[in-house]
C-alpha cells in the first residue's frame, strides 16, 4: 500500500484492523515517514468477481484451466 500524503512509500505497516459490515478499516503507518493513514478495503464476494469477466478473460481462464488437465469448461462465452 502507498504512503498517499507524503513519500509514496510502498513499505508501510498495519497498526489496527477493523471488519466493518461493508469491508475492511485498515490503520496503516509508513515505515519511512511515520505518516498514519487510513485504508478502507471493500469486500467483494467470489460471484460478484465473476460475474464482472468479460469474453476475452473467460476464454483465457478456460484455456488456462485447460492447460491444467481440467476437461470441462468453467465460464460459458
Amino acid at each position: 500500500m502507498l504512503d498517499p500524503r507524503w513519500c509514496c512509500n510502498k513499505k508501510t505497516k498495519i497498526i489496527d484492523a477493523r471488519d466493518t459490515e461493508v469491508g475492511y478499516r485498515r490503520r496503516r503507518k509508513c515505515l519511512i515517514c511515520s505518516c498514519r493513514f487510513t485504508t478502507i478495503e471493500r469486500r467483494v464476494s467470489e460471484i460478484e468477481k465473476l460475474d464482472s469477466l468479460n469474453e476475452d478473460q473467460k476464454v483465457f481462464l478456460n484455456l488456462l484451466f485447460k492447460s491444467f488437465g481440467m476437461e470441462k469448461d468453467y465460464f460459458d462465452v
